[in-house]
């Protein structure tokens, strides 16, 4: 008989990637942390295309939302973050645990999972995968790395949160490309320009179809043995299923989804405001947007957008980041005044983003201040 921990095994199906985020996965996360169920790995495909839109994305600058709804394709807000176009050919490994089974920093989470997977993937596929940071599995297509694993992490209520997905059969990328608005500086630190340049499949990298219930499988190896467990199947509670109805539907409102969109948000609090925005991509880091709003030589408001990752006493944090924002509203629209007020407001709110720096943030406001 194994001695090593048993965990849930769950194996489960979604109409897409985005109503899984905003239901199926907080709902588990709500019953594992409320101790209704154990630690799970939850390995979830998908039946459609789907947009999902993180806590910091904007729907007025990420997405092409006119053609998403001309297309039937589904793009929802949660409060986890990343942009993220999830098809058919996407497999969800997402680990609800204690987080005595994983790192005790979100980086060095992405590089364990990562690194774990590819072991699996390089010995199953005779392919080569790696990580790279922050949070991206990779695998050579060719003779270029591509990205293969786009990955969430964060810790919450004594729990690590994994969200680790596969790309296991091309992404539909002309679908993609026309749907996801990404600055040009997202790809100032990567060889490729382009998601057409950067988005590969496992598929792709084997040189054959990997079918789904293959891949399933290969996951079930990978974590297993990765984390040292057992994964016993089993199957979603009656109390799981109707938190994921009661979230979903507050993550369907439109008062949520349009909750962080700059220019409606800067038109009602300062008409005769100008706008403008500044980008800075920090290597291997964050891409951080600023959109600013000033009247009368006045910063008006103040909203950021991008994939970063804000920490508080290493607990996933995404509040502390409106507060920054709200401690900025009233300054004197002077790049010396603003740097001195943001790095002052930072440290009283005291948290930390990962990979990036207070003097990160200060300078997408000051880019965006010079536009103006």
């Amino acid at each position: 008989m194994s001695t090593k921990p048993r965990w849930r095994l769950l194996d489960l199906y979604s109409n897409s990637y985005p109503e899984a985020t905003a239901g199926l996965a907080p709902a588990i996360q709500k019953a594992r942390a409320e101790g209704i169920v154990p630690n799970t790995v939850a390995l979830v495909t998908f039946r459609r295309p789907g947009v999902l839109m993180g806590y910091f994305q904007s729907p007025e600058k990420d997405v092409n939302l006119k053609y998403a709804q001309s297309h039937g394709i589904d793009v929802i807000r949660t409060r986890v973050q990343g942009l993220i176009f999830g098809h058919a050919g996407y497999l969800g490994v997402w680990s609800y645990a204690d987080r005595s089974f994983f790192p005790d920093s979100i980086p060095e989470v992405f590089r364990f999972v990562n690194e774990m997977v590819a072991r699996k993937l390089e010995s199953k596929f005779a392919i080569k995968a790696r990580h790279r940071p922050l949070n991206d599995l990779e695998t050579l297509i060719g003779e270029s790395w591509k990205k293969i694993g786009p990955h969430g992490a964060y810790f919450q209520e004594g729990l690590c949160i994994d969200r680790f997905c596969l790309t296991v059969t091309p992404v539909p990328i002309e679908l993609a490309e026309n749907i996801l608005i990404y600055p040009d500086e997202k790809f100032s630190d990567k060889a490729a320009k382009s998601v057409r340049e950067r988005i590969g499949s496992l598929s792709e990298a084997v040189g054959s179809t990997v079918s789904m219930d293959e891949i399933r499988e290969v996951m079930i190896e990978a974590f297993s043995e990765g984390l040292g467990v057992e994964l016993v199947r089993g199957y979603l509670t009656e109390k799981e299923m109707d938190y994921e109805r009661t979230i979903f539907e507050e993550h369907c409102k439109p008062e949520w989804f349009f909750a962080r969109a700059e220019e409606r948000t800067f038109k009602k609090i300062a008409p005769r405001g100008d706008i403008a925005e500044g980008v800075k991509k920090v290597p291997e880091g964050p891409l951080i947007r600023a959109s600013i709003c000033v009247e009368d030589g006045i910063l008006k408001g103040l909203i950021y957008s991008g994939t970063f990752f804000p920490l508080q006493n290493k607990v996933n944090a995404p509040q502390v980041i409106s507060l920054l924002e709200e401690s900025m509203v009233g300054v004197e629209a002077k790049p010396d005044k603003i740097r001195k007020a943001l790095l002052e407001n930072w440290e009283k709110i005291n948290f930390e983003v990962v990979n990036g720096k207070p003097e990160d943030f200060a300078e997408a406001v000051l880019l965006a201040l010079a536009r103006l």
